[in-house]
């Protein structure tokens, strides 16, 4: 699954960042003569001029801009049920997620240091039009930090406050052994917010839940770990879908490996 990437003037940044633990190739020009090119559905037309194209719903398609193009050539596969419409895509079962799990990252602190913690952090992300229900003075805000950065905040700070509802700085709050309360929404219940239990192990959904989260914490990672390995399976899926879709493996269209890589934030 190349991505294409133009050169770089000698005053610009590359368009594409690259994760150093994953053998991510970052595709020429050259290679769009025989690639599968995939676009989420917030891509218009076929900018790449591919000869196959993958649309990968991260959303309902219009929901940020109002409005899709699509070919009528296009593949369609979906982050999860809800972003799927079935008259693009009937079919149930072209589900594609590339989750990643950082553990190697976000992990509690060594035990000598648990008491240590002391403070709050907080999330806005989605939620950066909510109004604050904590005292933001002295509380460390994650947004913008890299995923070292804020492994750290959240090792050191003994609650991590967040406005955004769905976002997964909540569960790597978590995996660090942080207490972390998501601020409810009013028109948004519990069961509304993740209809499951297991959705919610390790979370608070207000401080009232904070007994759950902390019951629930251990169950977390290894809950994690296993929505990883179903997401490789969708990889899986998605690479013999392509291949006779788009009758890859003949002479002329070599066979799609999955090399590529993406990191779910």
């Amino acid at each position: 699954m190349p991505f294409y990437r133009r050169k770089p003037r000698s005053w610009e940044f590359p368009r594409f960042q690259t994760l150093a633990r994953l053998d991510t190739p970052v595709a020429t020009a050259v290679d769009l003569d025989d690639a599968i090119v995939i676009y989420p559905e917030v891509i218009d037309g076929n900018p790449l001029q591919a000869r196959r194209v993958v649309r990968w719903l991260l959303h309902r398609p219009g929901f940020h801009t109002g409005h899709h193009e699509f070919g009528p050539d296009d593949l369609f596969f979906f982050f999860q049920a809800a972003f799927n419409d079935p008259v693009l895509n009937p079919h149930t079962d072209r589900l594609l997620q590339t989750f990643f799990v950082r553990d190697d990252i976000y992990r509690p602190p060594a035990p000598e240091d648990e008491d240590r913690r002391t403070g709050t952090c907080y999330i806005l992300r989605k939620g950066k039009d909510r109004a604050l229900v904590h005292d933001a003075k002295g509380s460390i805000l994650i947004d913008g930090l890299s995923h070292a950065a804020a492994a750290d905040v959240f090792r050191r700070t003994r609650t991590c406050i967040s406005y955004d509802l769905y976002t997964m700085y909540s569960m790597y709050a978590a995996m660090c052994g942080c207490d972390s309360i998501v601020v409810p929404d009013p028109a948004v219940d519990l069961n509304a917010w993740y209809p499951t239990e297991e959705e919610r192990y390790g979370m608070a959904y207000g401080w009232s839940e904070l007994g759950w989260s902390r019951a629930t914490r251990p169950l977390l990672l290894p809950r994690l770990k296993r929505l990883e390995e179903q997401s490789n399976e969708t990889v899986r899926q998605f690479i013999q879908t392509c291949d006779r879709h788009f009758q890859v493996g003949s002479e002329s269209s070599p066979r799609l490996t999955p090399k590529a890589a993406t990191e779910a934030p």
